[in-house]
């Protein structure tokens, strides 16, 4: 019967044969959603940021073309009168010799801080300089010579002012005391004691006091326990080993206890024990012996 044969032909009634279905890889990578929007995100925080850095760059040229057209380049600031106050040859010879800025030239033509800067660099023995304009054309400068008080090394032309500030100052200096114990070459121009050498100043800066009546003559500073003070006294040259607390310390109360210690000196010295001594020993705390 047929349905015998559908049976052995391997089919059966009714049904239909399905189709294997081969598989498919799908290489395409998703996107994510939001893979998008941080993308247009950065794209706009980039052009910002371009556009940012893009006006500032043209602020700066247009306000620095604005300043060069309403100054640097305007005839109404020409200068017609420079006045070097102190009659400083070492200001007029870098401004009008070394900077070219004469009368003719533009008020504003110059930074007056780079100016300042560089004098004072290379000038060590003035301690500032200002430099003013006053519209619409003069220019003004002053300076503040450094204040010699003491020769640095028994042969040489360099001095320190108060501050510890070496510079030279040829011709002007024999009358002064001196400061000597450092090394050859430690110190040049425009370095700054330090150490034992402040306290030699601030000893040079108190005998400055008549009421005291010492005269100093020389300070040694090659110790690094005491200083050997050299000085004149009641027409004596005299010294002393002398140390203070607080010795080095620029302030009012080691000045003071330096003024007493000195003090002290002179009553020994005024003593019948030490009326006739040239040496004596000031190491102690609160003692002055003579030796």
């Amino acid at each position: 019967m047929w349905f015998d044969d559908e049976v052995i032909s391997g089919k059966k009634l009714g049904t239909v044969k399905k189709r294997a279905r081969t598989p498919v890889l799908n290489v395409r990578k998703r996107r994510k959603k939001g893979d998008g929007a941080r993308f247009h995100k950065l794209a706009a925080v980039i052009l910002v940021a371009a556009v940012a850095v893009l006006l500032v760059g043209l602020s700066w040229y247009g306000v620095k073309w604005m300043g060069i057209w309403l100054f640097a380049g305007n005839d109404r600031f020409t200068i017609t009168r420079i006045a070097i106050k102190n009659d400083a040859i070492a200001a007029q010879d870098f401004i009008r010799g070394e900077k070219q800025i004469n009368e003719g030239s533009n008020l504003f033509a110059f930074d007056i801080n780079e100016l300042q800067k560089e004098f004072l660099e290379r000038a060590t023995s003035y301690k500032a300089i200002r430099i003013t304009r006053f519209l619409p054309d003069t220019l003004t400068v002053e300076v503040e010579p450094r204040i010699p008080v003491a020769r640095v090394g028994r042969w040489s032309s360099l001095v320190t002012d108060n501050d510890g500030i070496v510079f030279p100052a040829p011709g002007r200096t024999k009358s002064l005391p001196t400061i000597h114990g450092y090394r050859k070459g430690e110190l040049g121009p425009g370095t700054r004691m330090r150490g034992m050498a402040i306290a030699a100043i601030q000893i040079v800066s108190v005998c400055d006091n008549p009421r005291l009546g010492l005269a100093v003559e020389t300070v040694d500073v090659g110790d690094a326990e005491h200083i050997e003070v050299k000085a004149r006294y009641g027409g004596r040259s005299r010294s002393i080993s002398l140390t203070w607390e607080g010795m080095g310390i620029r302030s009012a109360e080691t000045r003071l206890k330096l003024l007493r210690k000195l003090g002290r000196w002179v009553q020994v010295m005024q003593s019948e024990a030490g009326m006739n001594r040239t040496r004596f020993d000031g190491t102690y705390p609160g003692k002055i012996y003579a030796l």
